[in-house]
């Protein structure tokens, strides 16, 4: 006697590569990433705070870059004059182009080249050329930056002192280390370009005793996920769909045999 054999459509092995695309489509628009956040406060001492900044005012010095991040200097040095100046008197805030133009004027231009110098090379604050440079910019506090990695919409790494030109010392020290985890969609450093400048240099200067910033922060990062686009939600239902067809034509072939 001869056994029945199930027969299956080779119509249905066409179907699977259709079946993957749509799950993967289906998958991706959900995938969600997270912020990976490791900003930190690494040295404080007690007299320099907020209270600080507002009675002896703090220069932003010219951003100090590292191979290939020139480009995001600028938005280093500008997101940082913006945020203290939300915060603090403007008139305590002197922003890196001010600070150059007042080292400059009162011929410190080699100092300061001399003061950076050293200290790049062998983490020594010479504290004449600090006095002097502090005299001539007419703030007490200068904020050291350095850009120690940024890549557009996933990576932002930066490093910063505080320097009491009076003591001739460093203050104050923090990191901002912020970046996604992922390419999902859900990304919500997508778009601006330099929107994950904006949320590290928050982060950094959320670090600062009692300053204000670290309120705008709880604001805008209390979530990691965004909405879906409408692109992406149709996305989502086409492959909903097709994948419910597919299912459905198992369930009748298998019902034929």
């Amino acid at each position: 006697m001869r056994t029945a054999r199930n027969v299956v459509n080779p119509n249905l092995y066409l179907m699977l590569p259709i079946l993957g695309i749509s799950l993967f489509i289906f998958t991706g628009c959900f995938a969600t990433g997270r912020i990976i956040d490791n900003s930190r406060l690494q040295y404080t001492v007690g007299t320099f705070n907020a209270e600080a900044i507002r009675t002896e005012g703090l220069a932003i010095l010219p951003i100090v870059w590292g191979q290939g991040q020139e480009g995001a200097r600028r938005f280093v040095a500008d997101k940082l004059s913006k945020y203290l100046t939300e915060v603090m008197p403007p008139e305590k805030i002197a922003p890196a182009l001010q600070t150059m133009d007042s080292i400059n004027n009162a011929n410190l231009s080699e100092s300061y080249a001399n003061l950076i110098r050293d200290y790049e090379q062998a983490a020594i604050l010479n504290k004449t050329n600090l006095a002097q440079i502090g005299r001539a910019v007419g703030y007490r506090y200068l904020l050291y930056v350095r850009l120690i990695r940024f890549e557009p919409k996933f990576h932002f790494n930066m490093f910063g002192q505080v320097w009491d030109t009076e003591v001739g010392d460093v203050v104050w020290e923090a990191i901002a280390d912020v970046s996604w985890s992922d390419l999902s969609q859900s990304n919500p450093f997508r778009d601006p370009p330099d929107a994950i400048i904006d949320y590290g240099v928050r982060k950094f200067l959320s670090q600062v005793e009692n300053l204000p910033i670290s309120q705008v922060i709880a604001k805008t990062a209390h979530s990691t996920k965004t909405p879906l686009a409408t692109a992406e939600m149709m996305a989502v239902v086409w492959g909903t769909g097709l994948a419910a067809a597919i299912a459905l034509v198992f369930f009748l072939s298998a019902s034929d045999r």
